[in-house]
């Protein structure tokens, strides 16, 4: 666990909101019908806030809602207030009643204790961070209600917003290169292993949807829940969406473009929480939080996380320095993985046959599990006999409502596989043994030098039985005469910081390094670099 305080501010992308004004009572409400009225329903004006130019607009709906006796109105309306800035930034806002309404009258949202106030939905605002929203709402309320030469105090929507105000969706994104972001989407990337590893996962709820259709990571998307996102970071975590995505019209050849390369966001919905919002004052603990799921999941795709390359500014995204101190973890699908493949290789070595004929059942149905009765029929068990098989098979197997799957997808990869291979399932049992076993070779080093120098310089070590690869994203150079860092000094302070974190020494001089040098791919042996070293 490292803290990181030179990575770049992330971006606000859209944001949904209900933002309760009770300082001025219902007051602000009827000023903005005055404005409509006053305009006809119907008007416009552009305006300038500091050096940005913005055009308003007013238009009105039925409330649904019946006005109090002592409204001296036939119908309540919403107003509907178009707020369209430079470069896509918008503010599309609903003005609604909150009267105070008797019982019979007053919709369930309203919680009792709210006397007469405003209500300002934030309907999709696009590139607008919560304070500016908050900045601009009163601005460009007055500026139209200047055009229409109506009312209008210059306190209205200035005020604290009441308690009850809430965010309900929010995303903030970064900007990355599209040829080194594209490893997040790889068949081996990050997204996939998440899935793999938490898709089925026993109370949480996994989604997953990649579409490849215009270019390779035109839209990927994974959603996880509380429950798997808090697996994932240490504390409690808000369910949220990660996305990888390009503009829906894909730019091809102008790598000068901003829009050449892909968002990286994440997504927080109401939805996806239990139907529970975050309160309006808490935004910036919001946003914090989606910034450190965006720079952990990019260094567990070893994409590096400090300022510069390959962050790429566009009109809203400038890859300046954030003013937020974040937490950086190791990349946590080792270690799930190594928990489920322990958990597995335990289970297979005490299968009875009754055990092994309910999993390889489970194993030949399709992703979506298999009913009990199914079970039943193809292993040719009865149901109380199936039923005691899956309290053994607890922790490969769960039953929801009665259709059974496996507690994860690389578990049910590897039992098939298991049923698949040749031999007897004792010699099955030691290769996969043997093969999860790799899983652990690895220096552990959570807080360590080893850590602090796949951090610094993006880099990634992967092994497969005795074969090991170093893999930096870093640019470097072989000569010291360049401005890029000296490529055997960054591998001997490698091989040092593995030597202190517990690894063999020689193990990483055996090992092959892969790195990029002015937009080539190298790969030499270590020791190779390690002899420029002094």
């Amino acid at each position: 666990m490292t803290v990181l305080d030179t990575h770049p501010k992330s971006a606000p992308h859209e944001i949904r909101a209900n933002i309760l004004y009770t300082e001025h009572s219902d007051k602000p409400y009827w000023a903005v019908r005055g404005i409509a009225n006053a305009l006809d329903h119907d008007g416009s004006v552009s305006t300038d806030v500091g050096t940005e130019s913005w055009t308003v607009s007013i238009t009105r709906q039925s409330s649904g809602l019946k006005p109090r006796p002592s409204d001296d109105v036939d119908t309540l309306y919403e107003y509907r207030i178009s707020c369209t800035g430079e470069d896509e930034r918008k503010l599309p806002i609903l003005i609604q009643p909150r009267l105070d309404w008797d019982d019979s009258n007053r919709p369930q949202s309203i919680p009792d204790d709210v006397g007469p106030a405003t209500n300002v939905r934030v309907e999709t605002a696009t590139y607008l961070a919560p304070e500016e929203i908050e900045s601009l709402i009163p601005q460009l309320l007055c500026a139209l209600a200047n055009h229409a030469n109506a009312p209008w105090k210059q306190n209205f929507f200035t005020g604290q917003p009441h308690d009850y105000s809430s965010i309900t969706q929010y995303e903030r994104y970064y900007r990355i290169e599209r040829e080194t972001s594209q490893s997040l989407v790889s068949a081996d990337g990050i997204f996939h292993r998440l899935f793999e590893l938490l898709a089925d996962s026993e109370g949480s709820k996994v989604v997953h949807a990649a579409d490849d259709s215009h270019v390779v990571g035109y839209n990927h998307q994974i959603r996880l829940d509380r429950s798997a996102a808090t697996e994932l970071l240490d504390g409690p975590q808000r369910g949220k969406q990660f996305k990888y995505y390009h503009p829906k019209r894909v730019r091809t050849h102008d790598i000068e473009d901003p829009l050449y390369h892909p968002k990286i966001g994440c997504l927080f919905k109401k939805s996806w929480n239990n139907n529970d919002s975050v309160q309006w004052d808490n935004h910036d603990e919001l946003s914090f939080e989606l910034e450190e799921n965006l720079i952990n999941l990019l260094h567990w795709d070893a994409i590096p996380i400090r300022c510069g390359s390959p962050f790429v500014s566009d009109w809203h995204f400038t890859a300046a320095p954030s003013d937020r101190d974040i937490i950086v973890v190791n990349d946590p699908t080792p270690r799930l993985s190594s928990e489920q493949s322990a958990v597995l290789v335990s289970a297979l070595s005490e299968l009875t046959d009754r055990d092994r004929d309910i999993l390889e059942a489970v194993a030949n149905a399709s992703d979506t599990g298999i009913h009990v009765r199914d079970i039943e029929a193809e292993a040719n068990l009865s149901n109380s006999t199936v039923y005691r098989g899956l309290d053994t098979l607890d922790d490969l197997l769960q039953n929801r409502n009665g259709i059974v799957q496996f507690t994860s997808r690389k578990i049910r990869k590897h039992v098939h596989d298991v049923f698949d291979a040749t031999g007897s399932t004792d010699t099955q049992m030691r290769l996969f043994a043997d093969a999860f076993g790799s899983d652990t070779q690895l220096p552990q080093d959570s807080e360590g030098p080893l850590h602090q120098w796949q951090l610094e310089y993006a880099a990634s070590i992967d092994r497969e039985g005795q074969n090991m690869t170093i893999r930096i994203q870093t640019e470097m150079d072989r000569l010291k005469s360049t401005d890029r860092p000296f490529a055997p000094e960054v591998i001997g302070q490698g091989s040092r910081a593995w030597a202190e974190s517990g690894g063999n020494a020689q193990d990483f001089r055996d090992a092959t390094v892969e790195y990029d040098n002015a937009g080539e791919t190298k790969s030499i042996l270590v020791r190779s670099l390690l002899r420029h070293v002094r």
